[in-house]
């Protein structure tokens, strides 16, 4: 009886702190509201696995500028978590301090720097840890978006339809990662209606209650077709059903994030 009550204490413990953990994490996330104050409409899914996890995103807007990261850290959970941190710090430090907001170069540097930090550069490197991740610049004085992509790719829908914008091959960070590679740089000029989707493979990843086999990439996009003259709070409430829809009862497989931005406002003159 006394082991149970202090078995029991002790998971209360760890409990109330990976909640606290939740609430440190969530307070590096930029709201909603504060990101469609600066675009005009967006919105964000953010469903970690266990509480706390490996996905996170960051906005910084700037005069007639704005940035936009999504990362998919390795591992969910405490992890997960303890890699957004250390991510988190290097993306501030690159675009805030160093004033970076070329999504190729970032990628670049935002790699080095983490593998560095946890010395994967070394031989006897004890970890190998990384992370996938997508980098848009919206460049409203010269019309144009900017893309480049670690694995995470980026969709855009206007009238025209749906365009996917396919990442590098490439992840960041690991051991393996060739520290000289350069991502490419995709330029894109805004069109009236382009709404952006990035998406974690947690979305995708996930695995059915009536099958085995990951929902993919496929029923995202017709999720989105059909619903794309929606708006965008009634899309996020789409996916948030099919995805939920396909689910079922079964365990969420990974860390989910979906990103979508409407940044028509933005570029207006």
């Amino acid at each position: 009886q006394q082991s149970r009550r202090k078995l029991e204490k002790a998971g209360r413990k760890i409990t109330d702190a990976i909640n606290y953990s939740a609430l440190i994490q969530q307070s590096f996330l930029e709201s909603e509201r504060m990101i469609r104050q600066h675009l005009g409409a967006a919105f964000i899914i953010w469903k970690p696995r266990d509480i706390i996890g490996g996905d996170f995103y960051f906005f910084a807007p700037f005069a007639r500028r704005a940035f936009f990261l999504l990362v998919d850290c390795t591992g969910h959970g405490v992890a997960g978590a303890f890699m957004t941190m250390i991510t988190k710090a290097i993306v501030d430090a690159l675009v805030n301090e160093s004033s970076i907001q070329d999504p190729a170069v970032l990628l670049q540097q935002m790699g080095n720097r983490i593998r560095m930090l946890l010395h994967q550069d070394r031989r006897d490197a004890i970890s190998d840890s990384g992370l996938d991740a997508a980098a848009v610049c919206l460049d409203a004085n010269a019309g144009h978006i900017v893309y480049a992509g670690a694995r995470i790719p980026l969709f855009i829908r206007n009238p025209d339809g749906i365009r996917c914008i396919r990442a590098d091959n490439r992840s960041l960070a690991y051991r393996r990662s060739d520290p000289e590679y350069l991502f490419q740089n995709h330029t894109i000029p805004h069109q009236s209606g382009d709404t952006l989707y990035l998406l974690t493979d947690g979305y995708t990843d996930q695995l059915g209650e009536h099958s085995r086999l990951p929902m993919g990439s496929r029923k995202f996009l017709e999720a989105v077709r059909a619903n794309g003259n929606a708006t965008l709070a009634e899309q996020k409430s789409c996916l948030l059903d099919t995805l939920i829809a396909y689910q079922g009862t079964r365990e969420q497989t990974d860390d989910i994030t979906v990103c979508a931005l409407q940044p028509d406002s933005f570029f207006a003159p």
